[in-house]
């Protein structure tokens, strides 16, 4: 069985399908239901020839304090990037300058080729962002949640009840946030992100304080995330899940990139 992440032609969502190699399988986009056919292929080894995230330079102060120094790397198509370094030391803030959250006071980010400063709209709708804390309405279902999240991103809601299945949810799906988990959270963090099937995934800290069980399931999502065709980026400050995870690693420390 292959899973095949494909472009819908008329309103460009992308959407997963699954099937065995030479399959002709029929599709409906989740968004726009347009119907067609694709032909199952054989999967191919993943790319990583061509830079999806450039990172040139970046440096980000907070008055007189340097929070981030001079950063400088790159993501490639198809991988799984960790960036490591211990609390503080300014993972969350390069994240959050890279992908436009923040002003960066100097430097250059480009995404899939467009520059985060000038080209913001063109590319937001192409990254899925999972910040450290994960936070929702406590007093909505998953099913409102995400129904809520399609409605701001202009997305069927017809994609939700997959999206709770896939992140192994349907037997809470009409609980009330509020009484989850912080791994349920996060689970449901990993479904709100996917809506619109984003090309680009950045996780910042997505095991930190769960315990053993739920840093498998959390593993297994991002590998499947990947499988499926996207370039994951995740930050971390634990070596051990990086190293089981990550085809390259950035190592930041104080700021600086060391490694």
């Amino acid at each position: 069985m292959i899973s095949k992440m494909i472009e819908c032609p008329k309103c460009k969502t992308r959407f997963t399908i699954t099937g065995e190699p030479g399959e002709k399988k029929p599709v409906t986009c989740p968004n726009c239901n347009l119907k067609g056919y694709f032909s199952i292929t054989e999967e191919k080894k993943k790319s990583t020839g061509d830079d999806v995230i450039v990172i040139s330079d970046l440096g980000k102060k907070f008055k007189d304090v340097v929070a981030v120094d001079g950063a400088s790397f790159s993501v490639k198509k198809g991988e799984i990037f960790g960036f490591l370094g211990p609390n503080g030391a300014g993972k969350t803030t390069t994240i959050k300058a890279m992908l436009g959250l923040i002003h960066m006071n100097s430097g250059k980010v480009t995404i899939n080729g467009f520059d985060i400063n000038k080209d913001y709209i063109k590319i937001k709708n192409d990254i899925g962002f999972l910040p450290e804390r994960v936070s929702f309405y406590e007093n909505l279902t998953p099913v409102q949640t995400l129904n809520f999240f399609c409605e701001l991103k202009g997305v069927n809601k017809e994609v939700v009840p997959k999206l709770i299945s896939d992140v192994g949810l349907n037997d809470a799906k009409n609980r009330k946030v509020g009484t989850f988990s912080k791994g349920m959270v996060q689970l449901l963090g990993f479904a709100q992100v996917q809506i619109g099937n984003p090309s680009v995934y950045v996780f910042d800290e997505p095991m930190s304080g769960l315990d053993a069980r739920w840093v498998k399931i959390i593993r297994e999502k991002i590998k499947s995330l990947n499988q499926q065709g996207a370039t994951v980026m995740f930050s971390s400050h634990i070596l051990s899940e990086v190293e089981a995870l990550c085809d390259r690693v950035a190592i930041i420390n104080k700021g600086k990139i060391i490694a």
